[in-house]
């Protein structure tokens, strides 16, 4: 069992975000697929071994400042990721994804609205989001979220592609 440094379920009325243990290995091997990865940096995961070591490393990043959340909803049934990184710093990043057949039902809004309004409570006043210009459900979500695009920015993801971000600061939910 993966100790977390304290970090607790957030909970949202159809929504939990559980830090990830390793049993979720088979689970984000399953579902993190070409289209899913597609604007992300990491690339799917090539066995279910393979998930549990990110899982393993996110954990052991958790005393810097990095969280990788399971959403469950209410029968425990695994929906997708979302992760916070950078907790050292101002602004840390946030980044999400769905399992496709849940896409459209407002999961990933909810889920990174609660990560946001959890961690805005911990004191961070805004949070980084990067979206793929070729990602309008992305940047759809950072402006839904009140996200001010900051800039723009460029890096190949795992995989060999090109990402080209824009780049937003979300502000904390008020409370």
């Amino acid at each position: 069992m993966i100790k977390w440094g304290g970090q607790l379920p957030i909970e949202t009325p159809r929504l939990t975000l559980v830090p990830m243990q390793e049993e979720d290995g088979a689970d984000l091997f399953a579902y993190y697929t070409e289209e899913i990865a597609n604007y992300q940096y990491p690339k799917p995961y090539g066995s279910p071994e393979e998930a549990v070591r990110e899982i393993l490393q996110f954990a052991e990043g958790d005393s810097v400042g990095s969280v990788l959340f399971a959403l469950r909803d209410r029968k425990n049934q695994f929906l997708g990721v979302t992760d916070i990184h950078g907790l050292s710093d101002r602004e840390p990043e946030v980044g999400v994804w769905i399992r496709k057949e849940f896409w459209r039902q407002g999961y990933a809004r909810e889920a990174v609205g609660a990560m946001l309004g959890y961690y805005g409570q911990k004191g961070y006043a805004f949070f980084r989001w990067e979206a793929d210009r070729r990602n309008p459900a992305s940047i759809h979500l950072a402006e839904s979220l009140g996200g001010v695009l900051k800039g723009t920015d460029e890096y190949e993801n795992m995989r060999g592609m090109l990402l080209q971000l824009n780049v937003y600061s979300i502000p904390a939910p008020e409370v």
